[in-house]
């Protein structure tokens, strides 16, 4: 069964696309890690040259962000999603998606740029084994509209709701990075200094062995200050 339209989709509040997208249904067999074969019912949409937003607070309009909103406003996005369920009411949700330029909102003072994000997410509403596919395992290609994605996350790696690319940072004009980046959104509990225990979105940013500059006028000739390499960096913004 196959049907195209304009959707909308939020994914655990880290990545929101709207657009025309392509969805199909159809059962197959997968492999979960720690179990093996396991059949299911697949849902699987995919897309491609949309506008998304990936990050924390994805909202209604994936360019135009609320007040709370922290992440990125990306372009050019291509993706597929595989919504699975087994028999005993199981979900695995997996998703693998590539952007074109990328821009940070959220935090007046903190630049991001990208001209290439990676997003990988593949979970699962009960239990923590899930939807294997490395090499020999799950093959599953799915169609955007554009080249298709082949699913590649591998099972070992256990759940997953991350976003790679390179990144250029600059904080608050006083330091500039350059380099590989991790993005991670999740729910953590964090405590106050008065003790008080809270739950907090928290939005992740982090790099290892990356360039940067420390002191002032970082993007001109009259910089002054201290270049560093093989720098290791990380950023949580709550």
């Amino acid at each position: 069964v196959r049907l195209s339209g304009s959707f909308a989709i939020n994914l655990f509040n880290f990545f929101r696309v709207d657009g025309s997208l392509a969805m199909s249904k159809q059962s197959a067999t997968v492999q979960v890690t720690n179990e093996g074969a396991v059949e299911v019912d697949q849902l699987l949409l995919g897309g491609s040259g949309l506008n998304a937003f990936i990050g924390a607070n994805a909202g209604a309009d994936p360019l135009n962000r609320g007040a709370d909103a922290i992440g990125f406003n990306v372009v050019g996005v291509s993706f597929g999603v595989a919504i699975q369920r087994d028999a005993n009411g199981r979900t695995f949700t997996s998703v693998e998606a590539t952007t074109g330029a990328a821009s940070f909102i959220g935090i007046e003072g903190l630049e991001l740029s990208a001209t290439q994000l990676g997003l990988t997410i593949n979970t699962v509403d009960s239990g923590t084994d899930v939807v294997d596919y490395a090499a020999g395992a799950t093959d599953l290609t799915i169609a955007t509209g554009g080249a298709p994605i082949t699913l590649s996350m591998a099972g070992s790696a256990g759940k997953l709701l991350l976003a790679s690319g390179a990144v250029d940072v600059d904080l608050f004009g006083f330091m500039q990075l350059s380099g590989n980046f991790g993005i991670e959104k999740s729910i953590r509990t964090v405590t106050l200094s008065d003790a008080e225990e809270i739950e907090v979105d928290y939005f992740g940013i982090g790099a290892s062995d990356v360039s940067a500059f420390v002191g002032v006028n970082g993007a001109t000739a009259a910089k002054l200050g201290f270049e560093l390499d093989e720098l290791d960096f990380a950023l949580a913004l709550m």
